[in-house]
């Protein structure tokens, strides 16, 4: 998912040790804006967040279909909910 960033929401460097994951680019609406973009990995990940996944895994293990259908379906709102307010911090911001 490729994120647009304003002004000083883009110092430091976008990089972690041994590759570089996202790549900058100028939005092509307004140049004040940088788009933000994953381009990779980073090798790994998946090893780091194997022991997150395992007790997720558990936990949701033991939700019956209805408990999980509420979670799955909160967390696909939530997440536009969130993606909005984002877009509308940053149009907040960049005005």
């Amino acid at each position: 998912m490729a994120q647009v960033l304003v002004g000083g929401e883009v110092d430091g460097e976008l990089a972690v040790p041994g590759g570089r994951y996202v790549r900058r680019t100028v939005s092509p609406v307004d140049r004040r804006k940088v788009i933000v973009e994953p381009t990779g990995k980073p090798a790994g990940l998946d090893e780091a967040m194997a022991p997150a996944r395992q007790q997720i895994g558990e936990l949701l293990s033991g939700c019956t279909p209805q408990q999980l259908e509420v979670l799955f379906d909160y967390f696909t709102r939530a997440t536009d909910a969130y993606r909005t307010a984002a877009e509308q911090i940053r149009d907040f911001i960049s005005d």
